[in-house]
């Protein structure tokens, strides 16, 4: 099956989550389109193809500073997407890819801290 997988990596409990579920399903056979942001995500994308940096403004930047370069850098996960063509979407934090699951009519399977 085809999965599209979004997690924002700030901190290790996310990364070491994510890294357990993301092996799993590769190793049952899934098609992973990985998409995420923060520190840990550099860490992911290494073991898998098809990956997407999900650009957020810094803390210490003034919004408006940065937003378009990265509106311009977002603006390409909508069309990976629609290429990859997900079944289904599992979200870890990731405000962007749920969204995005949501316009394409994905079932969404929320993985977060309870």
């Amino acid at each position: 099956m085809r999965i599209l997988y979004g997690t924002k990596m700030e901190g290790l409990d996310r990364l070491t989550r994510s890294w357990e579920i993301l092996r799993y399903l590769k190793q049952e056979g899934h098609e992973i389109f990985l998409a995420g942001s923060g520190h840990g995500f550099t860490l992911l994308s290494e073991e898998f193809e098809q990956t997407f940096w999900i650009r957020h403004p810094p803390p210490y930047l003034d919004e408006e500073t940065f937003a378009s370069e990265m509106a311009e850098s977002n603006r390409m996960l909508p069309v990976r997407v629609e290429r990859f063509r997900p079944r289904i979407a599992i979200v870890d934090g990731e405000p962007f890819v749920d969204r995005i699951a949501a316009n394409y009519r994905l079932p969404v399977l929320s993985v977060d801290h309870m």
